[in-house]
Protein backbone atom coordinates (compact mmCIF):
# COMPACT_ATOMS: atom_id res chain seq x y z
CA UNK A 1 0.00 0.00 0.00
CA UNK A 2 2.84 2.35 0.89
CA UNK A 3 4.33 1.97 -2.61
CA UNK A 4 1.00 2.71 -4.29
CA UNK A 5 0.38 5.88 -2.29
CA UNK A 6 3.90 7.25 -2.44
CA UNK A 7 4.60 10.20 -4.74
CA UNK A 8 6.74 9.10 -7.67
CA UNK A 9 10.12 10.88 -7.97
CA UNK A 10 10.65 12.96 -11.09
CA UNK A 11 13.04 11.58 -13.65
CA UNK A 12 15.95 13.53 -15.01
CA UNK A 13 14.53 15.86 -17.65
CA UNK A 14 16.81 16.68 -20.57
CA UNK A 15 16.48 18.05 -24.05
CA UNK A 16 17.93 16.61 -27.24
CA UNK A 17 20.78 19.13 -27.07
CA UNK A 18 21.64 18.54 -23.39
CA UNK A 19 24.45 16.35 -22.06
CA UNK A 20 23.53 14.99 -18.63
CA UNK A 21 24.58 11.90 -16.72
CA UNK A 22 24.85 10.72 -13.13
CA UNK A 23 25.81 7.79 -10.98
CA UNK A 24 25.55 7.08 -7.25
CA UNK A 25 28.68 5.11 -6.39
CA UNK A 26 28.31 4.80 -2.61
CA UNK A 27 25.38 5.17 -0.26
CA UNK A 28 25.76 4.62 3.48
CA UNK A 29 23.31 4.73 6.32
CA UNK A 30 25.06 6.54 9.17
CA UNK A 31 22.15 6.50 11.61
CA UNK A 32 18.35 6.09 11.70
CA UNK A 33 17.88 9.45 9.95
CA UNK A 34 21.31 10.23 8.51
CA UNK A 35 23.04 9.17 5.30
CA UNK A 36 26.18 9.73 3.24
CA UNK A 37 26.12 9.51 -0.56
CA UNK A 38 28.79 10.09 -3.21
CA UNK A 39 29.13 9.75 -6.95
CA UNK A 40 28.99 12.11 -9.91
CA UNK A 41 26.54 14.33 -11.74
CA UNK A 42 27.49 15.76 -15.14
CA UNK A 43 25.41 18.60 -16.51
CA UNK A 44 27.45 20.15 -19.31
CA UNK A 45 24.94 22.35 -21.13
CA UNK A 46 22.76 23.62 -18.26
CA UNK A 47 23.17 24.20 -14.53
CA UNK A 48 21.62 21.73 -12.11
CA UNK A 49 18.33 22.95 -10.72
CA UNK A 50 17.61 20.22 -8.20
CA UNK A 51 19.07 17.04 -6.71
CA UNK A 52 16.60 15.17 -4.51
CA UNK A 53 17.00 12.11 -2.28
CA UNK A 54 13.80 10.13 -1.64
CA UNK A 55 13.62 7.58 1.17
CA UNK A 56 11.59 4.36 0.89
CA UNK A 57 9.10 6.01 3.25
CA UNK A 58 8.68 8.92 0.81
CA UNK A 59 10.67 11.53 2.73
CA UNK A 60 12.28 13.98 0.29
CA UNK A 61 15.50 15.91 0.96
CA UNK A 62 16.83 18.53 -1.45
CA UNK A 63 20.60 17.98 -1.73
CA UNK A 64 21.79 20.62 -4.19
CA UNK A 65 22.75 23.13 -1.49
CA UNK A 66 24.30 20.39 0.67
CA UNK A 67 26.54 18.56 -1.79
CA UNK A 68 30.28 19.11 -2.00
CA UNK A 69 31.33 19.19 -5.66
CA UNK A 70 34.80 18.18 -6.83
CA UNK A 71 36.78 17.48 -10.00
CA UNK A 72 36.72 13.91 -11.33
CA UNK A 73 39.57 13.34 -13.82
CA UNK A 74 38.09 9.93 -14.72
CA UNK A 75 35.17 11.75 -16.41
CA UNK A 76 37.37 13.84 -18.74
CA UNK A 77 36.88 11.56 -21.72
CA UNK A 78 33.18 10.99 -21.16
CA UNK A 79 31.85 14.44 -20.31
CA UNK A 80 34.74 16.89 -20.88
CA UNK A 81 35.33 17.70 -17.22
CA UNK A 82 37.68 20.47 -18.37
CA UNK A 83 35.98 23.05 -20.63
CA UNK A 84 37.49 24.64 -23.73
CA UNK A 85 38.33 27.67 -21.54
CA UNK A 86 40.29 25.37 -19.15
CA UNK A 87 37.62 25.72 -16.47
CA UNK A 88 37.34 22.61 -14.34
CA UNK A 89 33.80 21.26 -14.09
CA UNK A 90 33.18 19.68 -10.67
CA UNK A 91 31.17 16.60 -11.64
CA UNK A 92 32.01 14.58 -8.52
CA UNK A 93 29.91 14.99 -5.38
CA UNK A 94 29.75 13.89 -1.76
CA UNK A 95 26.93 14.65 0.64
CA UNK A 96 25.87 13.98 4.20
CA UNK A 97 22.17 14.54 4.83
CA UNK A 98 19.44 13.80 7.34
CA UNK A 99 15.78 12.96 6.83
CA UNK A 100 12.96 14.24 9.04
CA UNK A 101 11.51 10.74 9.45
CA UNK A 102 13.31 7.63 10.57
CA UNK A 103 14.21 5.30 7.69
CA UNK A 104 13.34 1.70 8.43
CA UNK A 105 15.52 -1.02 7.00
CA UNK A 106 14.51 -4.57 6.29
CA UNK A 107 16.70 -7.25 7.72
CA UNK A 108 17.30 -10.48 5.84
CA UNK A 109 16.13 -13.34 7.87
Amino acid sequence: MRQALRQRPALCATGSDTTVGSNVESFFRVGPQSFYVCGWIASVDAPLRRVTAVSPEGCRVELLELIFRHYRPDLDGLYSAVSEDDDVRPFGFACYFETVARAFSRRAG
